[in-house]
């Protein structure tokens, strides 16, 4: 969330907007926290750990990120830094990663070492263009929705 305090707001007053945009389903997603978390020794940080309830071993660490500008080494740094949380922090539940572009043109694209991250769920993209014309979707995701309604 390098570019997006707004997300990052959103992140933090209603975590389970992540889960409403990478289309999962958790009864508990509300209580999950949102942290910025630097990762020591490095000059990486993640902006977007949504923490799940201590309680809950199973319930899975959502790493969130906002990405409005074109980066190419976009995937390849925020990857290494969550790999890199997850190897300092000795995370043993599951996890998955969750970014959200304004529209499909800011996608730089997944770089083939990443591409098994897609295909197996562990990395979500969300595109908020493509929510303009959906019906039936939640409060969260309309909400998240009106930020690019300028531009469309």
């Amino acid at each position: 969330m390098h570019t997006d305090p707004l997300f990052y707001r959103l992140f933090q007053e209603r975590p389970e907007l992540a889960f409403d945009l990478a289309g999962l389903t958790l009864p508990e997603a509300s209580a999950y926290r949102m942290k910025a978390v630097e990762v020591k020794q490095t000059a990486f940080r993640l902006d977007g750990v949504l923490l799940p309830p201590p309680e809950r071993a199973d319930a899975p660490l959502i790493f969130a990120e906002a990405q409005f500008q074109g980066r190419p080494t976009f995937y390849a740094r925020w990857l290494a830094s969550i790999f890199l949380y997850l190897y300092r922090q000795r995370v043993a539940r599951p996890w998955l990663a969750v970014v959200v572009f304004p529209d499909r043109p800011a996608d730089t694209g997944i770089i083939t070492p990443y591409e098994g991250l897609i295909g197996c769920g562990m990395l979500r993209r969300v595109y908020l263009s493509d929510l303009l014309g959906a019906e039936h979707l939640g409060f969260n995701a309309r909400l998240a929705r009106l930020i690019i309604l300028d531009q469309a």
